[in-house]
């Protein structure tokens, strides 16, 4: 019983290891292309991204939503 629990926590141990050893260089390869993906700009200064304007939900004669007050 004392060997089998030796041997399975050696194998956690070396899974863990390779493991990490790979998430690592999935990680590095994977901050090195999105760093190049992104174009650089001058530090300091500001971009300014517009959004399309979106299409209204309702039609302009349906009028605006009032919420329903009971008065007693």
């Amino acid at each position: 019983m004392l060997k089998f629990l030796l041997i399975l926590i050696l194998v956690f141990l070396v899974i863990r290891m390779f493991g990490r050893i790979l998430f690592s260089s999935y990680v590095y390869t994977n901050q090195q292309s999105h760093h190049e993906s992104q174009p650089r700009h001058k530090e300091g200064s500001v971009t300014l991204e517009k959004k399309a304007p979106s299409d209204k939900r309702i039609s302009k004669d349906e009028g605006e939503y009032v919420d329903y007050e009971e008065v007693k």
